[in-house]
């Protein structure tokens, strides 16, 4: 069974770019730009999640992401440092210098999936849904030959779980956008980067 995928409502970068070029200044408080690297899509799609299981132990039903693992996560922390009130930038490796160069973000950041699974299985009268996420996030800077090197890379682990009637795909999929949001919320909140917001 697929699950919902998420696509998040991003500004492109042609419409930040007729705003003129970007004062450097990240005051406390005020918006910041936060690059995104775009994933590599390493994995396979159709990648198994887990399962939806039936009394209690026999595999029923294989969950999975549609258009990978590595679009889900890559839409849900794009969404998310939206919500918190960053302006969010998106480029692939080969783009990042350009990017820096006109936009000057004040952090350039990537993503690296280490697990993610869905399941869900029977309780007294109640399916019980469960959601785990491990992510490594890593920052990068430019170095002087105009190359992405890392700066600092923390990993983060965390788990959603809830009671409910049924399990369907929805709300699957919402357990595991929001197990992917509580790792980004520790980094964010991380001492090392502690992104301003205005949330």
């Amino acid at each position: 069974m697929g699950l919902v995928e998420n696509y998040a409502p991003l500004i492109s970068a042609h419409q930040l770019e007729g705003r003129g070029r970007p004062s450097t200044e990240e005051p406390s408080g005020e918006r910041s730009r936060i690059l995104v690297l775009r994933p590599t899509h390493s994995a396979a799609k159709h990648q198994s999640l887990g399962h939806q299981y039936v009394l209690g132990f026999i595999p029923a039903t294989r969950l999975y992401l549609e258009q990978g693992a590595e679009d889900f996560v890559f839409e849900t922390v794009l969404e998310q440092l939206q919500l918190e009130g960053h302006d969010v930038l998106t480029a692939g490796p080969e783009a990042v210098a350009a990017m820096v160069q006109i936009f000057e973000p004040h952090h350039i950041v990537g993503i690296d999936i280490n697990s993610l699974s869905a399941t869900a299985y029977d309780g007294f009268l109640v399916r019980i849904a469960s959601a785990d996420a491990s992510i490594t996030y890593t920052t990068y800077h430019l170095s002087h030959s105009g190359k992405l090197a890392a700066s600092a890379s923390s990993s983060f682990d965390r788990k959603r779980k809830l009671t409910k009637q049924s399990a369907r795909a929805p709300i699957l999929s919402e357990l595991l956008k929001d197990a992917v949001g509580d790792t980004l919320s520790a980094f964010v909140e991380s001492p090392e980067i502690q992104f301003p917001s205005r949330r």
